[in-house]
């Protein structure tokens, strides 16, 4: 078992090097090694029913309805409903109460009327009943929590230390950093999480980077200007789906970024990133079916 488990780890930690091995025209000397982070909300509400779906459900709520039985709850009901009919009809004649009493302790309708107010409640503390967003945020594309019923993927227009100005600014891009040392790819995933939000600690959100081996990966080759300014014939990108998610019960209305790293950002659905990632189009088809809802 021992020997399976570092077998399936030396497999998943040597991704770079079995790329170049089998991409034999690649020189690794020559070309950089990035990670570019797919980083995603999932939908937190489910989509409202098309015309079809909530005609569907009534069908299906109906046929259930005409053709199942009454649980104990419901049997329980309308026995402490003759019961409590009873009592009443007692308590006008004037008799004794107390062994009916006995038999309806705690009725089964308080209980039903106990919980409708629990129900209340806990619809007014998490707005269950307006779960969409204001038209303010629903327009502010740098909310979190816009769009609850769609996945959200995060775009930025990045800074790199090695940019030819200091004053240069990425187009709208997914986050990435460059691999360095002897560094895994899953490690590189981890540490730039870590520079793009360098306060996710003391933020209610948590990371999580699915899987070790990426999902797709993508060839670029540098213009003869960059090739000559950093030293590579161009980058081999791995990408890696992370799920950001909210720790608490309420929602979260912005995340804040690094402003040293990312110069703006956006949190986009499938449509959006597609406009937004017009000009990486062949990069863009890398990552794209891992935004499928």
């Amino acid at each position: 078992m021992q020997k399976l488990l570092f077998d399936c780890f030396r497999a998943r930690s040597s991704t770079v090097r079995v790329f170049f091995s089998t991409n034999v025209r690649l020189d690794p000397a020559k070309w950089r090694v990035e990670v570019a982070l797919l980083v995603y909300r999932p939908p937190i509400i489910a989509a409202p029913m098309t015309e079809v779906e909530r005609q569907f459900s009534n069908v299906c709520e109906l046929a259930d309805y005409s053709t199942s039985y009454k649980c104990d709850f419901e049997l329980q009901l309308e026995k402490d409903a003759k019961l409590l009919e009873k009592r009443k009809q007692l308590e006008i004649e004037g008799r004794d109460l107390s062994a009916l009493d006995e038999q309806i302790s705690v009725s089964s309708i308080q209980l039903k009327d106990d919980w409708f107010e629990k129900s209340e409640e806990l619809i007014k503390q998490y707005k269950f009943d307006s779960p969409q967003t204001n038209e303010e945020e629903e327009k502010n594309p740098k909310a979190f929590g816009r769009m609850r019923h769609r996945k959200l993927a995060l775009l930025v227009k990045q800074r790199f230390p090695d940019a030819p100005t200091s004053d240069y600014v990425s187009p709208w891009i997914l986050p990435r950093l460059v691999r360095s040392g002897d560094d895994s790819l899953r490690q590189t995933a981890e540490k730039c999480i870590i520079e793009l939000f360098p306060t996710f600690d003391q933020m209610p959100i948590g990371f999580q980077v699915l899987g070790n081996a990426p999902i797709s990966h993508f060839v670029q080759r540098y213009s003869n200007a960059m090739q000559k300014r950093l030293g590579f014939d161009g980058s081999v990108m791995f990408f890696f789906p992370v799920l950001i998610h909210n720790k608490r019960t309420n929602p979260i209305s912005m995340v804040d970024l690094s402003s040293d790293i990312v110069a703006d950002y956006q949190w986009c659905t499938r449509e959006e990133l597609n406009v937004l990632g017009h000009k990486q189009l062949h990069e863009y088809k890398s990552f794209s079916f891992a935004l499928i809802e």
